[in-house]
């Protein structure tokens, strides 16, 4: 994800997305794009409106090439009857939690897909070998009521796996520790702690408040 800034006329910013074998996979063949803009304006704003592109031709550099579905995306605001603002430059937590977002509906699918015990029932194998789901601060510039319904969803969404996958999940947030710590329970929670010589060690975290502030 890249942003294209339209420098020369300041007017159509737009998100650029580098295809890969799983932007593909999510956004194309899975059609995981509706979700995943559901969940950005949930933890967002319900009026800042991401749009994927479909495919199209344009000329560049006297050739013309097409333009594959699902490789930009533009934002705006939507202001009922006073119209809309188009190409809408969003801030790096924004940006960072629309990526987050994409992820989130894929962790979704995964889990019901797992969740059937048969895999022979299952509507794809993709995920057959599947054993952990590492999730790093999903909670970049979230306030904290969105930050506090996100960490709860999560957990939720987590719990409702009944397979064998396993999840690992950093956070240097403490609100968001917080609510992890006492939504799941007796789940093994740590800190990660780093000595005077370079050292780290992971400790034991028995309770919900494990930073300190000077």
């Amino acid at each position: 994800f890249y942003w294209d800034n339209d420098l020369e006329n300041d007017l159509e910013r737009k998100l650029l997305i580098q295809p890969n074998a799983y932007t593909h996979w999510a956004l194309v063949e899975q059609g995981q794009d509706q979700n995943a803009i559901a969940h950005f304006q949930r933890y967002t704003d319900d009026k800042l409106t991401p749009r994927f592109n479909e495919q199209y031709t344009e000329e560049k550099d006297g050739k013309i090439i097409t333009v594959p579905a699902f490789s930009e995306v533009t934002f705006s605001f939507e202001r009922g009857h006073e119209g809309r603002t188009d190409h809408v430059k969003i801030s790096k937590g924004e940006e960072s939690n629309f990526i987050w977002s994409i992820f989130y509906a894929v962790i979704e699918q995964v889990i019901d897909v797992l969740n059937v015990p048969e895999a022979s029932e299952r509507e794809t194998a993709k995920f057959d070998l599947l054993e952990y789901i590492f999730i790093d601060d999903p909670v970049s510039s979230l306030d904290e009521n969105h930050l506090i319904e996100l960490a709860v969803d999560l957990a939720a969404l987590i719990k409702s796996s009944t397979s064998e996958l396993k999840f690992v999940i950093t956070t240097h947030n403490p609100l968001f520790f917080n609510v992890l710590f006492n939504e799941f329970g007796k789940a093994k929670k740590y800190i990660l702690t780093k000595d005077e010589d370079g050292t780290c060690a992971l400790l034991d975290q028995n309770t919900d408040s494990p930073f300190s502030y000077h």
